[in-house]
């Protein structure tokens, strides 16, 4: 039972007690703003290792196949940049990771991926990418159906290549060249990517709202 008699004969233990709760508020407060962020629940480290290299989180967002929210979606880089002629050219270690967010067949990802290579391509470049392209659908159609929960990491390494891994174990072989990779992170970020609103989340640009507007 509460005694008010006894905290006014002890005024300083209170005051302490109410120090220490309001420490621990601030201590709450700073930890939940330095939280990975989430999106639809699936949480992004701000960075993140890389063989040697450390990534940073340039953005992240969900895709959506009608209203149906299907995977989320963050590019780790070195630096981090909106540019993506910066981010196309960076040197260095880069990953897209993915976490589905409902059941996928995964030779349909696959044809997803390959289309959006395709589509971000000019002729030439496609026609020097279709070997690396078949590759990456044969990877892809011997994959069971992935469910909620898999991760799957797209992770370049410039000495290496592509790795494609599911639940971190790799899967396929190394498909070489930067030149792949860069084709993949465009169809994501490039002219024509699969979804405009995700494409500014992977870059970190926030879209404006009519109240943005106004206020220009």
């Amino acid at each position: 039972m509460y005694d008010a008699s006894a905290m006014k004969n002890h005024p300083i233990p209170f005051f302490l007690s109410c120090k220490f709760l309001l420490l621990s508020c601030g201590f709450l407060f700073t930890f939940s703003s330095f939280a990975a962020p989430e999106w639809a629940g699936v949480r992004y480290l701000p960075t993140l290792k890389s063989g040697s290299t450390t990534l940073t989180l340039n953005g992240a967002g969900i895709s959506y196949k009608a209203i149906t929210k299907q995977f989320t979606v963050g590019l780790y880089v070195p630096s981090v940049s909106n540019n993506v002629a910066e981010l196309i050219n960076m040197p260095g270690a880069k990953q897209i990771r993915l976490v589905m967010l409902a059941p996928l067949r995964a030779d349909e990802l696959g044809s997803m991926l390959g289309k959006g290579i395709k589509t971000n391509s000019s002729t030439e470049e496609y026609r020097a990418l279709i070997r690396n392209a078949v590759e990456m659908g044969q990877i892809f159609a011997k994959l069971p159906r992935m469910n909620s929960g898999d991760t799957l990491l797209i992770d370049f390494q410039p000495e290496r290549g592509v790795q494609f891994l599911l639940n971190d174990r790799p899967i396929g072989n190394v498909i070489q060249g930067s030149a792949f990779f860069n084709a993949l992170l465009k169809s994501w970020v490039g002219e024509r990517p699969y979804s405009g609103a995700l494409k500014n989340e992977m870059l970190g640009v926030k879209e404006k709202t009519p109240l943005d507007v106004l206020d220009n």
